[in-house]
């Protein structure tokens, strides 16, 4: 555990301990604590991102100068304020950032100097101190003889390297401050597209009663190291976060209702609905520790309120093709809008389903009820790409079964294939979309797409161009 010592910003145990307890949970953050030149940076860039109102101490010691710099700066800038609404209280959203941030200012030259700086100061302390003590020694225990000689002679030796050191001191240039700020800011705003695309897989709404989801530490842990180390999961990430935006829009606009009566008690995060049991705690010296803390975790007591809107609806069904055409940006375009329907499935209770397939014997499956399960349940089937031929009546068969007896389910079916199905099996699709009413909504990513085999089985069918997207996106977001 790091030293008070080596600290700018005030912190107690507790504050070292959680920090101990993310770094444990973040591979990232643990080798980047480990090879960094600033022993306590990490914990002063964690804790100025996790405490609701971080304070510099108010004297620094010369061999932290650049460590402080660094904190100062980063805690006067606009971005800072913007970052630290979404971190504070939030100990793996505070990790991620943290490690951004680090790596980032890390790299800046002016911040190298600095570095560099400091630890010619720390020799100089280090130096300093055992003079200092064999001083002690020889003045206060009485030490004679041959003893006292080695002991005189090794402070020698030890001022004659710190006359050498405070030469080299001298000579070491400043680090510029500006660039250092510049530097700051672009880690900033680099941290925030970290916490984007982690927040892309989670289907929350804003700031609507009831609302974000908030998912326990060691989850959220292991989804935004399975980001940071997946390019492809962070492409599809950076795509959902936009196209959240849109979704929420139109499920707004389509639906707004009321929540009126209390049901029963459940366990959440909703201030508007947590019991006054729970409350009370906050201004308790001791409680209010434990009340933060089980606000993270999603775990208040609180008040289960029914709403006048609709349930019962079946599924939620992304069928996304996975042959070999499909590579690149494609691909990343459908799983990110699979992505935003989990969101969408998220609002309306829904379960939801995701269906990767390609050849008729590649085709794989995912049930998730975003209520309950963790994001990280949909991780493999977004990194699943089978990359074989095309084949559209075994997808639509495992589809019509995730439905069981639920009416009113809506399947979204994205290819660039065109490969024919049988009569015998659009006869019974059929059967059952007239027994069930449920909709199904074809994307096709083929400028020349002529086939009519979509058309078969899907009640709309669009053909994807870029000046189309948003027409696109809004009408399957409408689900």
């Amino acid at each position: 555990m790091i030293r008070f010592e080596d600290l700018v910003i005030k912190q107690d145990l507790y504050d070292l301990e959680t920090f101990e307890k993310i770094k444990e949970k973040s591979s990232e953050l643990k080798e980047l604590h480990e090879k960094t030149d600033l022993p306590g940076l990490l914990n002063d860039i964690y804790a100025s991102l996790y405490k609701i109102k971080p304070i510099l101490k108010k004297e620094t010691p010369i061999h932290l100068q650049t460590q402080k710099t660094i904190i100062e700066n980063m805690l006067k800038t606009n971005q800072y304020k913007e970052l630290h609404e979404r971190t504070k209280l939030d100990e793996v959203g505070s990790a991620i950032a943290t490690v951004t941030l680090a790596r980032e200012i890390l790299k800046n030259e002016e911040v190298k100097i600095g570095i560099r700086k400091d630890e010619v100061a720390r020799e100089i302390k280090r130096l300093e101190d055992e003079i200092t003590v064999i001083e002690n020694l020889l003045k206060n225990v009485g030490i004679e003889g041959e003893r006292r000689r080695q002991f005189e002679e090794r402070k020698k030796q030890v001022e004659g390297k710190l006359k050498e050191i405070k030469e080299e001191f001298k000579k070491l240039s400043d680090p510029d401050p500006q660039k250092i700020r510049i530097a700051i800011r672009k880690a900033m705003k680099q941290a925030e597209n970290e916490l984007d695309r982690v927040d892309a897989f989670i289907p929350s709404w804003g700031t609507e009663a009831g609302q974000p989801q908030m998912i326990p530490m060691e989850e959220k842990a292991k989804l935004a190291q399975a980001i940071i180390n997946d390019p492809k999961l962070k492409e599809i990430a950076e795509l959902a976060g936009r196209m959240k935006n849109i979704a929420i829009s139109k499920q707004k606009s389509r639906i707004k209702h009321a929540q009126d009566e209390v049901v029963d008690i459940t366990t959440g995060s909703d201030l508007n609905k947590i019991l006054p049991s729970e409350l009370v705690t906050i201004k308790h010296p001791k409680l209010k520790l434990l009340f933060y803390k089980k606000l993270i975790e999603n775990s208040l007591m609180e008040y289960d309120l029914k709403s006048r809107e609709t349930e019962g609806r079946g599924p939620v069904i992304c069928c996304i093709d996975t042959s070999g055409s499909m590579k690149g940006l494609k691909e990343i375009w459908s799983k990110a809008v699979a992505l935003s329907l989990l969101t969408i499935a998220y609002r309306q209770k829904r379960h939801f389903a995701i269906v990767i397939f390609s050849n008729r014997d590649q085709v794989s499956y995912e049930i998730i009820d975003p209520r309950r399960d963790p994001p990280t349940k949909i991780i493999q089937a977004l990194k699943l790409f089978f990359s074989g031929g095309t084949d559209f009546e075994e997808p639509l068969t495992v589809a019509v079964e995730l439905m069981g007896d639920l009416p009113k389910a809506d399947i979204v079916f994205l290819t660039d294939g065109e490969c024919d199905i049988s009569d015998e099996f659009l006869a019974q699709y059929n059967k059952i979309k007239r027994k069930l009413d449920f909709r199904c909504i074809g994307v096709q990513f083929n400028p020349h797409y002529q086939s009519d085999v979509l058309e078969k089985f899907c009640d709309i069918v669009y053909v994807y161009k870029p000046d189309s997207e948003r027409e696109i996106l809004e009408e399957v977001f409408s689900l």
